[in-house]
């Protein structure tokens, strides 16, 4: 049974197939994966920790944020110095802007928000990264929201992503967090209520997850517009109703014990998921106008730059700004005990 934090290195892993070969047309689908995580363990830490805090809002929001920005802005930075080298017509679309469109531009690329709805970007998986700071700023309103309901809310959400995904799948709905929101609510409901699936269920719903990803090989007309063409919206809609498939499993996977290393590739599948783009940049200059085979040459090598670059970057950038910010998170949680300590104190010396 797969742990936590390789289940996340997996779905990093199929992001990057995605983006280097038409073979793997799953990585929508690996992004959405990532969300349901994403609601799950944000609902555990908030619950688990932020809650204790007297300021948990504003703890909250500083340690997400934290979390985020640092390792976005080193790879956005590198993906915009391999772009004027190796893809100069971004720097043109983004030459034809005009203020404040500009303005709002530059702030989204420093600071997230609204990233997802720029037309030029250079950190292109970074869109994901937007939708999740969206959803840490509603989040303590979505959870007390939660709590007080039921099950109907879940499917009050599950209406309107069908009907948001087929009336509005190219306007600035499609790009937020409303858009997305069912599937993070997946997550905080596998916590809040949970979830936990027999192993015999777990079996049935993967194996037809792994049927219906299959039939979409074999078949030529289905192949064609998903490994040929996968900027269909029957493979965007694919994509979206597969995580359903996989709720199971991936419920299930939460719950087991992770280890060292298993928590080493879940901290370093962020890493992963940014630094494959900011690589891909050079790697798809210098494939083009090469055959498929002529390529798998150049594919090795860049895997392997990637994996090298992004473990040395965890180990030696991400790893100690996120150990800064976890040391922060403690001494609030060590204030707040010292002062309900003092309180304590106080009270029995006034008895």
């Amino acid at each position: 049974m797969l742990k936590p934090g390789s289940v996340r290195f997996i779905l990093a892993i199929i992001v990057i197939l995605f983006h280097i070969t038409k073979m793997i047309f799953l990585g929508h689908f690996a992004v959405l994966c990532f969300f349901i995580l994403s609601g799950y363990w944000i609902t555990l830490m908030y619950e688990n920790k932020y809650k204790k805090f007297e300021a948990s809002q504003k703890v909250f929001y500083i340690s997400r944020v934290w979390r985020l920005l640092p390792v976005f802005l080193l790879f956005n930075c590198l993906a915009f110095v391999f772009s004027y080298y190796y893809n100069p017509h971004l720097y043109d679309s983004i030459s034809l802007l005009h203020w404040p469109i500009k303005g709002i531009y530059w702030f989204s690329n420093f600071f997230l928000l609204g990233f997802f709805n720029m037309s030029s970007q250079a950190l292109v998986p970074a869109w994901s990264l937007d939708i999740e700071l969206q959803f840490y700023l509603l989040y303590p309103f979505l959870l007390l929201s939660f709590k007080k309901t039921d099950y109907w809310i879940l499917s009050v959400f599950i209406i309107v992503a069908l009907i948001l995904s087929v009336h509005y799948p190219t306007t600035i709905i499609s790009k937020t967090l409303i858009y997305y929101l069912f599937y993070f609510l997946i997550g905080m409901m596998i916590y809040l209520k949970n979830f936990s699936f027999s192993r015999k269920i777990e079996t049935v719903f993967t194996c037809i997850f792994i049927f219906a990803v299959i039939i979409n090989y074999i078949i030529p007309d289905l192949r064609k517009i998903t490994v040929t063409n996968n900027a269909t919206d029957y493979n965007r809609y694919l994509n979206e109703c597969l995580p359903i498939l996989l709720i199971p499993f991936i419920s299930n996977s939460v719950k087991n014990k992770s280890s060292k290393l298993d928590r080493v590739l879940g901290d370093m599948s962020f890493v992963l998921y940014l630094c494959h783009w900011a690589l891909i940049i050079p790697y798809n200059y210098y494939i083009k106008g090469l055959t498929v085979i002529h390529r798998v040459p150049y594919s090795l090598l860049y895997l392997i730059i990637t994996f090298i670059v992004s473990y040395l970057i965890y180990k030696f950038y991400d790893k100690p700004i996120d150990n800064l910010r976890k040391k922060w998170v403690e001494s609030h949680e060590i204030k707040k005990n010292r002062e309900k300590m003092d309180t304590e104190l106080n009270m029995l010396a006034k008895r």
